[in-house]
């Protein structure tokens, strides 16, 4: 068997990358929980620290953990200069500024749908990450078909590193919001469940002062605040349980059943969405049944039923409800007649327009 972290050690095509995350996400080596961008799948990390401990918390919605990480660089797509020209893929090429680019798109043998030359519209150093979203729209298959994973510039993040595969990212050291340094992480679980805990919850909210349905659910560093019957979430980590009723102002959703009530904004992992108002936010994975989505953004899921009022949909399954706008990248779409789910690029109302 390969001894990842040994070939790692000995690897100098490698990368340190910085992840903001729920403590639990780490407990659970599930590193692909906490922080992610707008075109996010999979790991996601930025060169420079700084990026995670100011705009990236986003008042605590990815965690109150910044974990540092090591990421090998073999087969990735490179799409800032200057780390392409640090990498071995730059001594094979030797490609220069104007046609780096296009030259790893050919070594990869990524096929496109639309002439390269159109990314001459978009910013080639500090903001690479719309050259990114048009290869991922127009790639001939999902970019994980030929890389690893993609190295490119935000404006707000500096250099940012995608992971598709979780299992090359290996977590070095963290720190909890507030200390200054970074710790060693230990290997045994509970022991470093344990020191966890004791940095993060050192006075916890008492329980017994919320709704008996909150009570029964699995949450973490909540922030809640009960007015008569109304329940005002204010931020922290559902990690399982069922919501009944209430206002939802930030934080993030690992799993459970969402029954109804008013998302303002958060992070949505994975669960079921049986009614309600979606205003704002980002929805990873799950099963929508009813309600009415305002804003946000859909990275994939099953779409049931209700209204799409507007947003990004980024990909998943639409099997039902009233498309009134926003944009469509991509996705299924069950198609009634024809009984099976046809792969559209264009969005549901249009889809059905002449059907």
């Amino acid at each position: 068997m390969i001894n990842l972290k040994k070939k790692i050690e000995e690897n100098k095509n490698i990368a340190i990358a910085y992840h903001r995350m729920p403590h639990e996400a780490l407990i659970e080596e599930n590193y692909t929980i906490g922080w992610q961008t707008s075109i996010s799948y999979g790991f996601n990390g930025t060169y420079s620290p700084s990026p995670q401990e100011q705009k990236a918390n986003s008042n605590g919605v990815f965690g109150k953990l910044i974990v540092k990480f090591r990421v090998p660089l073999d087969d990735f797509l490179f799409l800032d200069y200057e780390e392409f020209s640090l990498s071995p893929l730059y001594r094979i090429l030797q490609s220069s500024e104007s046609n780096y680019i296009q030259d790893q798109l050919e070594y990869y043998n990524i096929q496109l749908s639309r002439p390269i030359e159109e990314i001459d519209k978009f910013p080639k150093r500090k903001n690479t990450v719309k050259i990114v979203e048009w290869i991922e729209n127009n790639a001939k298959g999902d970019l994980i078909k030929y890389v690893n994973g993609v190295v490119y510039t935000d404006k707000d993040f500096g250099k940012v590193l995608r992971c598709f595969y979780q299992k090359l990212v290996i977590p070095i050291s963290y720190k909890v919001d507030g200390e200054r340094g970074f710790n060693d992480i230990p290997r045994n679980k509970e022991i470093l469940k344990q020191e966890l805990e004791m940095k993060i919850f050192p006075d916890k909210t008492k329980k017994e002062l919320y709704p008996s349905w909150i009570q029964a659910a699995k949450i973490e560093d909540e922030n809640i605040e009960v007015e008569g019957n109304e329940v005002f979430w204010r931020d922290g980590t559902w990690i399982n349980g069922v919501w009944k009723e209430g206002t939802w102002k930030e934080g993030t959703w690992i799993n459970g059943t969402w029954k109804n009530g008013n998302w303002v904004q958060g992070y949505w992992k994975s669960g079921t969405w049986i009614n309600g108002t979606w205003n704002r936010g980002i929805w990873e994975d799950g099963l929508w049944k009813s309600g009415t989505w305002i804003n946000g953004t859909w990275t994939d899921g099953v779409w049931k039923g209700g209204k799409w009022l507007g947003g990004t949909w980024r990909n998943g399954s639409w099997q039902g409800g009233e498309w009134l706008g926003g944009t469509w990248i991509k996705g299924l779409i069950f198609d009634p007649v024809l009984n099976k789910e046809v792969k559209s690029f264009v969005n549901p109302a249009e889809y059905f327009k002449d059907k």
